[in-house]
């Protein structure tokens, strides 16, 4: 019987022998890859139900929500399957760091001459980190140019550069709101900290 699973629109996962699939993660926004983990068929029914991403831990030999414990789900924007529908790629919205060392990304080393050596965080990290802001209920860009104080404004540098001090506190594995407060405490940033927090969602 002919496999025909590279041209039809039917979904039809091709499981290992183990009842398992690979799936991947990158961040909606940057495209920083941030995981790879496996899935079986629960596993990836969950994840299209909810709309939050489910693996099958090999170690544990159960079904764990991304996030389950930490807080730090994994909201599933776009779901693709690759030509031979044996690996996944999930494109999510992070609510936090993906990997369970706090770091943003699983992959935050690089190999260097057969040593590991710790990566940069790319210029993507920024939207990163807007993007989280975004999650608080805080929207960067509407802060831009905006009066604030007795006539004092708060230019897009300045929300440029408290983004940047931000993405690097995160790297480093701080969370979100402490890594505000510290940032926001700093000389220059009380303005752009305060205004920031001010404005929420419409």
């Amino acid at each position: 019987m002919t496999d025909c699973r590279d041209s039809t629109l039917d979904l039809n996962p091709n499981y290992d022998a183990n009842g398992l699939i690979t799936a991947v993660a990158t961040h909606a926004t940057t495209g920083e890859l941030l995981m790879l983990a496996h899935m079986n068929a629960d596993a990836l029914a969950k994840t299209l139900d909810t709309g939050e991403a489910w693996f099958w831990s090999r170690s544990r030999q159960r079904l764990w929500k991304k996030g389950e414990s930490s807080g730090h789900v994994l909201r599933v924007v776009e779901a693709r399957i690759d030509c031979d529908q044996d690996a996944l790629w999930l494109k999510v919205d992070p609510a936090g760091p993906a990997c369970h060392t706090g770091e943003p990304s699983c992959f935050f080393r690089r190999i260097e001459g057969g040593k590991l050596v710790r990566g940069e965080m790319r210029a993507g990290g920024e939207a990163m980190v807007q993007a989280t802001l975004r999650r608080q209920g805080i929207l960067v860009t509407k802060v831009k140019k905006r009066s604030f104080g007795r006539g004092g404004k708060v230019t897009e540098k300045d929300i440029t550069l408290f983004t940047r001090q931000l993405a690097t506190m995160m790297k480093a594995g701080v969370p979100l709101l402490q890594a505000f407060d510290i940032v926001g405490k700093g000389a220059g940033n009380r303005a752009v900290s305060k205004l920031l927090g001010d404005i929420r969602l419409e």
